[in-house]
């Protein structure tokens, strides 16, 4: 393993349910609205070549809190925030 953490692949997600996930972990201030798009557009990215290191759908939230509590400390430990 490298540096870099891959989510892929992992059970399909829509955006709608991914910023609603990143909103209530980083800004639960913000509101997500779910709307219909005129041109709908899958855009699924894969890989052939890692393993899921994620794959219940259930777990999207958990791995978004990890890596915000991540992001926080890093923050703090680092800038002093």
């Amino acid at each position: 393993k490298g540096p870099v953490a891959h989510f892929a692949p992992n059970p399909l997600v829509t955006k709608y349910e991914l910023l609603s996930h990143l909103a209530r972990a980083l800004r639960p201030d913000l509101k997500v609205r779910p709307v219909e798009s005129s041109s709908p557009i899958a855009r699924i990215l894969r890989s052939l070549y890692l393993p899921a290191e994620y794959s219940d759908p259930n777990q999207w939230p958990a791995v978004i809190a990890a890596a915000a509590e991540e992001a926080t400390h890093l923050r703090r430990t680092t800038y002093g925030e």
